[in-house]
């Protein structure tokens, strides 16, 4: 039934089967790593949160319903529980998790990767850095005493041994109780900033997984309805020449011709403009482009290029060999095209496809129109 707003509630849609395994594998992954926490975990209760959450996921039944009211819900908390359990990881495995979450980052193009790949690499730098860094710390010797200094005739080694200042013996970082993290603080302080950079990793790849799944439907929702409008745009500029008699009655086929270029051009550069950048856009950005006013008004855009370039061309302001030479007296002719026809099309259609090619045209006209005004003064 109708709300108070006047529409029907949108019909839920059950997740796929293939939806289903997916979660289903993931929750298992998360049963696995439970596994390989301590006897003694760090925070017990925790655990049993986390477990009991995850056995409440499916009921016991083998082919039982999902216990949550849509997908994106069920994979939100699973996604929540997967960053609680790295909080149980114990110290030992921080560094090959954390190593295994900044590649699936990188690879996933989270928008934060190259941070987190940084510091990820400051903060397990190799140890040949400690030691340049002890070395470069430790204090130069003092300057030989006059008694201690070579003499002409007498070799360097003769020198008494003990006059000779020696180096401090180097005493070993804290932080080497810990095998592969460089840093000044105790190995505890270094296992703490490595779990929390485990958890920063974690949230921007969940919001990444998460923002790609809401994403998908819109992105092809977008995709039909701009596939139909081009369709009905190619179908127009194709009607004239399909229908030979209408063409010939027809005797606006000049202005026919460009506006229905330019229609199927604009459609067209939507088009590959969502496929090419759905996985960058934002979710708001998705849901305009679906909406018929953001679609009839890059219709518009693109038939308003194609006419003005029109205008452009039969002025004179535009020519040369790529470009036309329109007559308004003579029909352009239906079947077969002749030059002057294709080139009309091609120019009109890429004045719809291009965003910048008309405003370019018009702002080099504006240049060579005001240069003479300008000498003249």
């Amino acid at each position: 039934m109708p709300d108070d707003t006047g529409r029907r509630p949108a019909r839920p849609t059950l997740p796929s089967q293939a939806e289903l395994t997916m979660l289903r594998y993931f929750l298992s992954v998360l049963e696995v790593r439970l596994r390989m926490v301590p006897a003694e975990p760090r925070d017990p209760m925790l655990l049993y949160e986390i477990r009991q959450r995850i056995e409440g996921f499916f009921p016991p039944e083998p082919d039982g319903p999902l216990a949550f009211p849509s997908l994106d819900q069920a994979w939100t908390e699973a996604y929540r529980l997967e960053r609680l359990l790295a909080l149980l990881l114990p110290d030992d495995q921080l560094r090959g998790e954390l190593t295994r979450r900044v590649d699936q980052a990188a690879a996933e193009r989270v928008p934060g990767a190259t941070r987190l790949r940084a510091a990820h690499e400051a903060l397990f730098a190799p140890p040949a850095t400690v030691v340049a860094t002890a070395d470069a710390a430790m204090p130069l010797p003092a300057p030989p005493s006059p008694a201690s200094s070579s003499r002409p005739g007498v070799p360097e080694q003769a020198a008494d041994p003990v006059l000779q200042p020696q180096p401090a013996p180097a005493t070993a970082s804290p932080a080497t109780a810990s095998p592969g993290i460089a840093s000044a603080e105790p190995a505890s302080a270094a296992a703490a900033q490595a779990r929390n950079l485990l958890v920063a990793t974690l949230e921007d790849t969940h919001w990444t997984l998460q923002r790609k799944f809401l994403a998908r439907p819109m992105h092809r929702a977008a995709t039909k309805r701009v596939m139909r409008y081009g369709m009905f745009a190619f179908a127009l500029f194709l009607l004239p020449y399909a229908l030979p008699r209408l063409g010939q009655q027809m005797e606006s086929l000049a202005l026919w011709t460009p506006l229905t270029a330019g229609f199927f051009g604009a459609m067209f550069s939507r088009l590959q403009y969502l496929q090419s950048n759905w996985n960058r856009l934002s979710l708001g950005a998705l849901e305009d482009a679906q909406s018929t006013e953001s679609i009839l008004a890059r219709s518009a855009a693109g038939m308003a290029g194609a006419l003005i370039l029109l205008f452009l061309l039969q002025s004179g302001l535009l020519g040369g060999t790529l470009f036309p030479t329109l007559a308004w007296d003579r029909p352009l002719q239906t079947v077969p095209p002749e030059k002057d026809l294709a080139l009309l099309v091609v120019w009109s259609f890429v004045a719809g496809f291009s965003e910048r090619l008309v405003p370019s045209i018009l702002r080099q006209t504006e240049a060579k129109l005001s240069t003479p005004t300008a000498a003249g003064r």
